[in-house]
């Protein structure tokens, strides 16, 4: 149950996370991709995922046999994960490094 609503929460925020827009670069037969972060998501984002946590450690009290689920770690990953996404400045710092020749 808890998997389902925190697939839910993730599918939602990343819809309210990015919009993205697939432009073709005049002059050349290239396309890009523009991310475009809304504004109050990344608050908004962070404040979800902190009740989902709350909600996590709450069934994990309820049920002691949920925690070999690790649900708190789960929902950290997501967390972290998540939040490495609205990062702008670090991602664009990867995609240089995925660019060059022997980068990550």
């Amino acid at each position: 149950m808890l998997r389902n609503i925190i697939t839910a929460l993730t599918k939602l925020q990343l819809f309210l996370l990015k919009k993205f827009k697939l432009l073709y670069v005049r002059g050349s037969k290239e396309y890009v991709v523009i991310k475009v972060l809304k504004p109050g998501v990344e608050d908004i984002l962070v404040a979800d995922l902190n009740c989902v946590y709350v909600v996590a450690r709450i069934l994990e009290f309820l049920n002691p046999e949920l925690s070999r689920a690790s649900l708190n770690d789960i929902v950290e990953d997501i967390k972290d994960s998540m939040l490495k996404e609205v990062n702008f400045k670090k991602e664009a710092v990867n995609i240089e490094a995925f660019r060059t020749p022997g980068g990550i």
